[in-house]
C-alpha cells in the first residue's frame, strides 16, 4: 500500500487489512484530513509489524478514532495526537508503556493486558486506560476509578483479594471465580460469568445490573429474589429447571434460555418481552405462555402447536423448526416478518396479510407448494427455497431476490426488480 498515492484532503475514514504480500513505503505519511482509522490484521505478527512500524510514530494531527490489532507492539515513543477520542487496542504494559498521552483523556476503548499485580499497579497511574483484562496471577488490592470494564482469565483471581471500584460498568468471568453477596459494585450494569459453580443467593446481583449472561449449566431451582428485578433488561440462562410465576423480573426485555426443557407455563414469561430464544425447547405451549409484546421469537426445536397462543401482531423474527398451519395463528395479521425453518408441513402463507417477506430454510433446501404465497406479498427474500411451477409466486409481488434459480416463466408480470441465481437454460 503506497501511502503517497492518498490525497491531501478529503479523506476522513482509513480502513484496511494487513495480509501476506501487504508492503507499505518506509517514512510514508498519512493525510492529516484522516479523523478515523481501523487497521485489520490477516497475517503474520512480523509482517504486521513490519507494516505498521511504518507509518504509526506519525500520525495525522486531526485523528479522532485510532483501530490497532492487539498482536501489534509499540517498541518506541509514540506521541498520540491531541485531537484523539478513542484508541481501541489492547496489549502488556510494554507495549502501552511506550504511548505519550495528552491530557485528560479517557480512551473507552484501550485495554490493558495484566499478568502480574505490577502490571495493575501501574495501570492505577495511567487515567487514559478504561479496561483491565486479567490474563494471569492476581491483581492490586485496589483498583483505581477511572476503570470502567474487568474481564478475568486467570484462575487465581479471587473477589475477596480485591476492592472493586464502584466505577465498574462491566464484568467478565472467563473462570470459576467465586462471587459472594455484598462484592459486586452497587453500579454496576453489565455481568457475565462463563463458570457460575455455586449456589444460589438472594442478592448477589445489585439491582443496577441490566444484562446478566452465566454461562454454565444450573442444575438448581432459581429462588425468588435472585436476579436483580429494577433495571434487568438482558438475560441469558444455561437453564433446565421449571420456570415458575415471579421469577423472571418484569424489566426483561430479551431473554436467552439454553437447555431448557421443561414445560412453559402461562404468565411465567414478563409482559414486556421483546425478545424470547429457547432453542432446546419442545414442551407445550399454553395460552399465554407468550407475551403478545414479542417482537422476535426462536423456537426452532419446538414441534408442537402453537395454536394455543393467538396472535403475535408485534412480530418481526421468528425461527422455528417447522412451518406448519398452527404458525399462521401467530402471523395472521403482520405485514412484515422474517421467518426461519427447517421444513414445512402441508402448509402456505396464502391466508396471511404479509407484504413483505424474508424466508429462509435452514436446511439445503425446499421446494414451495403451489399457491404458497398470500396475495399481499410485495416484497420477496428468500434463502434456500425453490420454486418450481408458475402457480407459487402472486401477480402483484414486485421485488424479489433469491441466492437459488428461478426459471423466468415462473416470475409474475408485475416484478420489476429480480436479483436471483438464473438456471442455465442450455
Amino acid at each position: 500500500m503506497d501511502m503517497s498515492i492518498l490525497p491531501n484532503d478529503g479523506i476522513h475514514k482509513l480502513s484496511f487489512f494487513i495480509s501476506d504480500g501487504f508492503k507499505t513505503r518506509d517514512g510514508a505519511e498519512l493525510p492529516d484530513s484522516i479523523r478515523d482509522i481501523f487497521i485489520g490484521s490477516r497475517c503474520s505478527k512480523q509482517l504486521l509489524q513490519e507494516s505498521i512500524d511504518t507509518f504509526i510514530y506519525s500520525l495525522p494531527r486531526n485523528l479522532h478514532r485510532l483501530s490497532i490489532p492487539q498482536d501489534y507492539r509499540f517498541t518506541q515513543q509514540c506521541i498520540l495526537p491531541p485531537t484523539l477520542e478513542d484508541l481501541e487496542y489492547e496489549c502488556t504494559r510494554d507495549s502501552l508503556d511506550h504511548l505519550v498521552v495528552p491530557v485528560n483523556r479517557h480512551y473507552k476503548s484501550c485495554k490493558l493486558q495484566s499478568q502480574s499485580i505490577e502490571d495493575t499497579e501501574w495501570l492505577n497511574t495511567k487515567p487514559w486506560i478504561s479496561a483491565l483484562e486479567v490474563k494471569a496471577g492476581s491483581v492490586s488490592h485496589n483498583l483505581s476509578n477511572h476503570i470502567k470494564q474487568l474481564r478475568v482469565w486467570s484462575w487465581g483471581f479471587d473477589f475477596e483479594d480485591v476492592v472493586l471500584p464502584e466505577s465498574l460498568e462491566l464484568i467478565h468471568c472467563y473462570t470459576a471465580v467465586p462471587t459472594k453477596k455484598g462484592q459486586l459494585p452497587s453500579s454496576l450494569k453489565n455481568f457475565y460469568h462463563s463458570f457460575f459453580k455455586q449456589p444460589f443467593e438472594s442478592g448477589l446481583f445489585p439491582e443496577s445490573i441490566e444484562t446478566l449472561n452465566i454461562s454454565f449449566i444450573i442444575k438448581e431451582p432459581m429462588p425468588h429474589g435472585f436476579l436483580p428485578s429494577s433495571n434487568l433488561k438482558h438475560l441469558e440462562l444455561w437453564y433446565n429447571q421449571e420456570l415458575q410465576v415471579g421469577i423472571l423480573p418484569q424489566t426483561l426485555e430479551y431473554l436467552s434460555i439454553h437447555s431448557y426443557q421443561k414445560p412453559l407455563k402461562p404468565y411465567v414469561l414478563p409482559n414486556g418481552l421483546k425478545t424470547f430464544i429457547a432453542e432446546s425447547f419442545d414442551g407445550q405451549l399454553d395460552q399465554h405462555s407468550l407475551p403478545t409484546s414479542l417482537t422476535s421469537l426462536n423456537l426452532r426445536s419446538f414441534r408442537g402447536s402453537y395454536s394455543s397462543i393467538g396472535p403475535l401482531n408485534k412480530l418481526s423474527f421468528l425461527s422455528i423448526f417447522v412451518l406448519n398451519q398452527s404458525v399462521l395463528t401467530l402471523i395472521s395479521n403482520i405485514k412484515q416478518i422474517d421467518i426461519e425453518f427447517l421444513s414445512i408441513n402441508e402448509t402456505t402463507l396464502q391466508n396471511t396479510v404479509i407484504e413483505r417477506l424474508n424466508l429462509k430454510c435452514k436446511v439445503q433446501q425446499v421446494t414451495l407448494p403451489p399457491s404458497f404465497f398470500p396475495q399481499s406479498l410485495r416484497h420477496l427474500d428468500m434463502y434456500n427455497t425453490y420454486i418450481e411451477s408458475s402457480n407459487v409466486l402472486n401477480d402483484g409481488c414486485v421485488s424479489i431476490i433469491s441466492n437459488k434459480p428461478i426459471d423466468d416463466s415462473f416470475i409474475p408480470p408485475s416484478v420489476i426488480k429480480l436479483n436471483n441465481k438464473k438456471r442455465n437454460n442450455n
